[in-house]
C-alpha cells in the first residue's frame, strides 16, 4: 500500500487571501417608549473656545467609519479598484517624421480615457533584431536572432528627449516624437549593427502614477510593435508583437499579475520587453554575457538555481544574483526539466504564427541547453553520448519529437509522473467568497476547502481517505501522511513563499 503525502504529491498550493482592516461601527436600540414632542428652542449658549486645526490621514480605518456605517457609498463601491486600475495601450501607430519616428497610441483603463499621461510617466524604446549568423561589430556571433537597442528615451538626464504631445489627452491619445532617428549616428553608436530592412521593435512603457493623495491611480503598463523601417511619411500598419519564447501569463502562475520578485519585471511585465536590454548584443551586451544575464540562458539559471559568480564591472543592477546569494537560494516548485512549465500558453491567447512559445523543442541549440545541462562540455564531448558537438544545433540528432540519434527533445523533458510516482489523487481547492464580494476584511473568517478526487478517474474519494489516520504500515482507505496549506498576500504583493528559510521567504535574511 503506498503512503499517501499529500506534500509530496503537489508541490504547492497557493491561496491569496487579502486582509483588509474596515472599522465597523453601530448603535445600540434601548426599550424605551415613544419619544415625546419637541420642546422650545432654548436660548443661545456662550461662545465656545477657539477650535485647533487638525490635519488627518485617511486610511482604511478611518474612512470606514462613515462608508461601513452607510452614510456614503461602500468603500468597494467608491473605490472599486484599490490597487490602481489596469492600463491598456492602444492603436500604436509609428510614422517615419523626417527620418526620426513619431510614435502615437491611445491610453485607457475598463473605466475610459487616461487623461493626465505626462512625459515623466513614459519611456520610448526602440530595438534592432539582428539576424542569426549575422557577424556583429562588437558582440560577436550567435545562432539565435537577438536585439540591439539603439533608442531609449525619457526624461532621464541620461536618454535624450523628445517630445511629447498631450493636445489630444483629454481623449486618451498622446504623440511621441524621438530625438533619435533611423539610422542615425548616434543610433549606429548604440546598435552598430542596425539595418533598416531588419525587424524592429518598438517598446512603450507608461509607469504607474498616483493622484494627488498618492493613491494608485494606474498600474504599471507595456505597449509593442514590431515593424520594418517605413518611407518618409509612411505609417507602420503591423500588429502588436507575437515573436514570444514565454508568454507573461506564463511567468504569472508564480509571480502574480505584479511580477513580484522577478527583480524589476514588475515595471515591464513582459518578456517582450525583458529581451530588449537582456540581450547579448547593444548597449548591456559586455555585462550581459559576461554574467550570463542575457534572456535564453539568465531565466534557465536561476530556476534551475545555479551558482553564478558576477564578473562584470558594470551597473550593480545587472548583477547575476539573488540578494547577493546567487541562484543557490532560487526555489522552483518542480523539476526544471519540465520546459513546459513556462514555455507554454496558458490562457490560450491568440499568438499568431510569428510565436516561439514551442522554440525550446524545435530548435535546441549548444548554447540555450547548455544553460540547464552544465556537466556536458560540448567542445570536448565529456557527458555528451554524441561526442564532440562542433554544430551549435542540437536538432540533427534531437528531434523535437519521435525518435534520432538521441532522444527527442521531447522525450527528454517528458516530467509526467509514471509507476511509484503516479499521485494518488489530484486536490481540488475551493474557498468561500468574500462578503463584499471583492476582498476579505478583518473578521472574516473564510472557509477553505479540500477536495481530493482519484488521479486517473477524477472520481470522489471514500470519506474514510479524510477520517482515518495513517499508521506506519498505512491504512487502507485512508491516512493522508502530511497536508499544507500556502497563504500568501495581500494583494498587493503577491509573492508565492515557494519554501520556509529560503529568498521567498519573507522572514529571511
Amino acid at each position: 500500500m503506498k503512503r499517501r503525502h499529500l506534500i509530496r504529491e503537489y508541490a504547492l498550493f497557493c491561496i491569496i487571501i487579502i486582509l483588509g482592516a474596515v472599522l465597523l461601527v453601530g448603535c445600540n436600540k434601548g426599550d424605551k417608549g415613544d419619544s415625546g414632542p419637541a420642546g422650545p428652542t432654548g436660548p443661545a449658549g456662550p461662545a465656545g473656545p477657539a477650535g485647533t486645526n487638525v490635519t488627518t490621514t485617511a486610511t482604511s480605518e478611518t474612512c470606514g467609519v462613515c462608508h461601513a456605517a452607510g452614510k456614503i457609498a461602500d468603500i468597494a463601491v467608491a473605490h472599486p479598484d484599490p490597487m490602481g486600475a489596469d492600463v491598456t495601450l492602444s492603436n500604436i501607430t509609428l510614422t517615419n517624421t523626417a527620418g526620426t519616428p513619431t510614435v502615437s497610441f491611445h491610453a485607457a483603463t475598463a473605466n475610459g480615457a487616461v487623461t493626465d499621461l505626462v512625459f515623466d510617466d513614459i519611456r520610448f524604446y526602440i530595438a534592432n533584431l539582428v539576424p542569426a549568423g549575422t557577424a556583429t561589430a562588437d558582440w560577436g556571433t550567435w545562432s539565435s536572432p537577438y536585439f540591439e537597442r539603439w533608442a531609449y528615451e525619457s526624461t532621464s538626464s541620461s536618454t535624450p528627449t523628445g517630445t511629447f504631445d498631450t493636445t489630444d489627452a483629454a481623449n486618451g491619445n498622446y504623440t511621441y516624437t524621438f530625438v533619435t532617428g533611423f539610422g542615425s549616428a548616434a543610433a549606429l553608436a548604440e546598435a552598430p549593427d542596425y539595418n533598416e530592412t531588419d525587424t524592429q521593435r518598438l517598446l512603450i512603457r507608461a509607469s504607474g502614477h498616483d493622484d494627488a493623495n498618492g493613491n494608485a491611480v494606474t498600474n504599471n503598463t507595456v505597449g509593442f510593435l514590431d515593424f520594418t523601417t517605413p518611407a518618409a511619411g509612411g505609417a507602420v500598419t503591423t500588429t502588436d508583437s507575437q515573436r514570444m519564447f514565454v508568454t507573461a501569463d506564463a511567468c504569472k502562475k508564480c509571480h502574480g499579475a505584479p511580477f513580484q520578485q522577478a527583480a524589476h519585471a514588475d515595471g515591464y511585465l513582459d518578456t517582450r520587453a525583458c529581451v530588449i536590454c537582456h540581450s547579448p548584443l547593444g548597449h548591456y551586451g559586455d555585462e550581459m554575457q559576461d554574467d550570463s544575464a542575457y534572456l535564453s540562458i539568465f531565466i534557465h539559471k536561476i530556476h534551475d538555481a545555479q551558482a553564478i559568480t558576477r564578473i562584470s564591472t558594470g551597473a550593480a543592477r545587472f548583477t547575476s544574483e539573488v540578494r547577493g546569494l546567487g541562484f543557490e537560494g532560487v526555489t522552483y516548485p518542480q523539476s526544471i526539466e519540465n520546459c513546459v512549465a513556462c514555455h507554454s500558453n496558458p490562457n490560450n491567447l491568440a499568438l499568431g504564427t510569428g510565436n516561439k512559445i514551442d522554440n525550446w523543442m524545435n530548435h535546441p541549440t549548444v548554447e540555450v541547453c547548455g544553460s540547464c545541462h552544465t556537466n556536458v562540455n560540448f567542445a570536448t564531448g565529456a557527458n555528451h553520448q554524441g561526442g564532440i558537438q562542433t554544430n551549435d544545433t542540437c536538432v540533427v540528432c534531437h528531434p523535437a519529437t519521435g525518435t534520432g540519434f538521441g532522444k527527442s527533445v521531447a522525450v527528454a523533458h517528458d516530467t509526467t509522473p509514471t509507476g511509484m510516482n503516479v499521485p494518488e489523487y489530484k486536490v481540488h481547492l475551493d474557498i468561500t467568497a468574500p462578503a463584499n464580494g471583492t476582498y476579505y476584511v478583518a473578521g472574516e473568517t473564510p472557509e477553505v476547502r479540500v477536495t481530493l478526487t482519484d488521479y486517473a478517474t477524477d472520481a470522489a474519494v471514500a470519506s474514510t481517505v479524510y477520517t482515518t489516520a495513517q499508521d506506519n504500515a498505512g491504512t487502507s482507505g485512508g491516512g493522508l501522511a502530511v497536508a499544507s496549506l500556502y497563504v500568501y498576500g495581500p494583494r498587493a504583493k503577491s509573492v508565492p513563499v515557494l519554501a520556509t528559510g529560503t529568498v521567498t521567504d519573507p522572514s529571511f535574511d
